[in-house]
């Protein structure tokens, strides 16, 4: 995946570069060099991809909860 791919991607997620920093807990250079680098290693990706997972899951427990 290129940067301009992830950025898109945190951008579909509604996450901007500044937030997704704040929950890597890296500077936010760190992320803008990410979002242009030519190649995204991989650990970022699962990093997107498991915050992705765990917003989903509260998501579906609050829903869940809802109807019991």
């Amino acid at each position: 995946m290129t940067g301009l791919e992830f950025k898109a991607c945190l951008n579909d997620v509604g996450l901007t570069q500044l937030s997704f920093s704040k929950l890597m807990g890296v500077s936010n250079i760190t992320i803008n060099r990410l979002c242009k680098s030519e190649r995204v290693e991989n650990h970022w990706i699962y990093a997107l991809a498991g915050y992705v997972a765990s917003q989903a899951t509260g998501s579906i427990t609050a829903l869940v909860s809802e109807c019991v």
